[in-house]
């Protein structure tokens, strides 16, 4: 669904428009504390001239966790520290008692710049309510820093003196002063709704929403307090919060919706709709989704109507995140559409709802008899990985329209369990067409790796292989690829060697195919004795493939070398050759190695093998010399490449600190 990427782009819009208003949590004074036993230990090193400043800092940092009064003395003394006043003010700040109180407010008259700035905005933080007379002042400071903290710190104390003074300062500011005092009465509202008095808090939502200087912001955070104090009972102001030429009021107005679950306020939101241009209602459509109240489904319904198809298709959206199954019905109507994307958006939404009942809706669209109906059916299966499907999926999975039998098949290797392994098997026996059988292949693999296919389901398929037509044997062989094993191995390797045409065909391709490297043996046995000369070149290409294989021990991969090297003829196996030799780290590669350097259409492969096996083994042993034989090869790289920077790679494996 395409419903998260916009809900998130208007979160993250409505929260802008809000975020002037959210003062920091509300302080709560603790109660006194019985002096810690490390305390006295912190005090010192505060006090001590010899502990470094970091000591001191981390001091601080504790005493903000465990100090009593009797550290408020010693952590004023530092407030006015260059330093350490920050940490001092931390410490500070969370003390209980009314000794911090005082102590701060004392700093008032002796802290300067910075300083000053901290001790304001911790008196806020604190709600002393004793500090207002003394911060007033500051709201005229001539340091815009210094204004702007103790209009912030009297919005937190949100006292009727602390409203009194900022709006006795809002109204003698100037434009650079004013956006500090209203950000610090939308706080002081904040506070006195959460304090109770409600009705100071809409007179100053009310004063800031009506002036038409504030920016955008701030205007939109008076809007949403506004409506949110008045609440689901009062809705005429919502609603004209979103008509407002104001795209932030409008954002805070819905962010304000989505605050309030009152039915009334969905109501509201539908009352208003039809009266929006199309580009406003889909932000309500997004609105009434988010607010998941079941009372928007009938305007969500309606919305699927609209002749705009921007709000048609959020609509869409905004019903599969209501997420009410009484949807369900109506959508069935629209999941067939000819519009592709309507079509898309109805079968995510319908796909999306809760309940039994829309299962069961699902189902019974399995059970229609026209093709295209049952094709729905089972892509709303696939999307709700409905399991409760399967007796129909196996059902129709020998239906005569092809598209739904591969749909069919292709669900049960999605949502099948293990009894439906023979299932599948015994379907296999039924089916002829290519596609057919390509889709049940794809699905038996599916489901065995989700059920962790083992010994009885390999058995399964080697039962199954008699009797198979060429084809189904096509798909069962490359499904024993899958499964390993050395019966499958053994029984797959006689078929290649001696089977019918077809058989011989379909399992010398599953050999390519096998999934385990004990296949290596038989691969080499086609490369040297298959009659068929394009057979035995893919079975040594894939031989050569398994020769380079990582995961397989070092030694062997070289014998598996020496046997291909005896082998291999054209240019391109010699090559193949080569990259497999160069992942091999001993000095014994080289003399395989050395016959290629002479030959102009395998020499740079070869050189290239050298240095890289050169480079492996001094990777190894640091401090060991290389083998002659090894140094003989690089020399010959740096004579024969016509490659410069792999020759002085060969140069430098050769004299090492030159």
């Amino acid at each position: 669904m395409k419903t998260l990427p916009a809900l998130l782009n208007l979160g993250l819009a409505l929260w802008v428009a809000g975020c002037a208003s959210a003062p920091p949590p509300r302080f709560a004074t603790p109660p006194p504390r019985e002096p810690h036993p490390k305390e006295a230990a912190l005090l010192a090193t505060l006090q001590s001239p010899d502990a470094s400043l970091k000591d001191k800092a981390d001091a601080c940092r504790e005493l903000a966790r465990v100090g009593s009064t009797r550290a408020v003395p010693v952590l004023t003394a530092l407030l006015t520290d260059t330093q350490l006043g920050h940490m001092a003010l931390y410490a500070l700040e969370p003390l209980p008692g009314e000794e911090a109180n005082q102590a701060l407010r004392q700093a008032l008259s002796q802290a300067k710049g910075r300083a000053l700035v901290g001790v304001i905005t911790s008196l806020g933080v604190r709600r002393d309510a004793d500090a207002v007379p003394l911060l007033q002042p500051f709201l005229s400071a001539s340091d815009p820093d210094i204004r702007q903290a103790a209009a912030l710190a009297l919005g937190n104390i949100g006292t009727l003196p602390a409203v009194g003074a900022l709006q006795s300062a809002l109204v003698r500011a100037d434009a650079h002063g004013r956006a500090s005092l209203v950000e610090g009465l939308l706080r002081a509202a904040e506070r006195r709704s959460s304090d109770g008095d409600r009705r100071t808090a809409l007179n100053i939502y009310e004063q800031l929403r009506a002036r038409a200087d504030l920016p955008p912001p701030l205007l939109a955070a008076a809007w949403r307090g506004a409506i949110l104090v008045r609440g689901s009972r009062e809705v005429a102001v919502l609603q004209q919060a979103i008509e407002s030429p104001e795209l932030s009021v409008v954002h805070a107005g819905l962010r304000a919706a989505m605050e309030m679950p009152d039915p009334a306020v969905t109501r509201a939101l539908a009352d208003v709709l039809p009266r929006l241009q199309p580009e406003r209602q889909l932000l309500v459509l997004q609105t009434l989704a988010v607010r998941r109240d079941a009372q928007a489904l009938p305007v969500l319904l309606r919305a699927t109507n609209s002749l705009d198809r921007a709000v048609q298709l959020t609509a869409f959206r905004a019903l599969g995140e209501l997420g009410d199954p009484r949807a369900a019905g109506p959508l069935t109507s629209w999941i067939m559409d000819s519009d592709p994307e309507r079509r898309e958006l109805a079968r995510a939404a319908l796909a999306s709802l809760p309940g039994t009942g829309v299962d069961r809706l699902i189902l019974g669209m399995l059970d229609r008899s026209d093709p295209a109906t049952q094709l729905a059916g089972l892509d709303l299966v696939a999307r709700r990985r409905l399991a409760a499907a399967l007796p129909r999926l196996l059902r129709l999975a020998t239906a005569e329209e092809p598209a739904v039998r591969q749909a069919a098949l292709k669900q049960v290797g999605e949502l099948g369990a293990v009894h439906h392994w023979n299932a599948l098997l015994d379907l296999i026996r039924k089916l002829s067409s290519p596609e057919d059988l390509a889709t049940a292949r794809d699905a038996l693999v599916n489901l065995a790796e989700r059920i962790g296919a083992g010994g009885p389901q390999t058995e399964a398929v080697l039962t199954t292989l008699h009797g198979a037509s060429p084809a189904q044997a096509t798909v069962l062989y490359h499904l024993l690829a899958q499964l390993g094993g050395t019966k499958p191995l053994q029984v797959t390797a006689a078929a290649a060697r001696t089977g019918s045409p077809e058989q011989q065909m379909a399992a010398f391709q599953a050999l390519l195919q096998w999934r385990t490297p004990d296949v290596a043996d038989e691969l080499l046995w086609f490369a040297e004795q298959a009659g068929d000369p394009r057979r035995r070149q893919d079975a040594l290409r894939r031989y050569l493939q398994w020769a380079s294989d990582p995961e397989l021990p070092e030694d062997r991969r070289l014998a598996m070398c020496r046997q291909a090297h005896r082998i291999v003829q054209d240019t391109a196996g010699q090559k193949q050759l080569l990259a497999a030799l160069s992942t091999i780290g001993q000095g014994e590669v080289i003399p395989l190695v050395r016959p290629l350097l002479d030959s102009p259409e395998t020499r740079e492969e070869a050189c290239a093998a050298v240095v890289a096996v050169a480079e492996r083994l001094r990777k190894r042993s640091e401090n060991r010399a290389l083998p002659e034989p090894v140094l003989q090869a690089l020399d010959a790289v740096a004579r024969m490449t016509s490659n410069a920077e792999l020759a002085k790679r060969a140069q430098a494996l050769r004299n090492p600190g030159t």
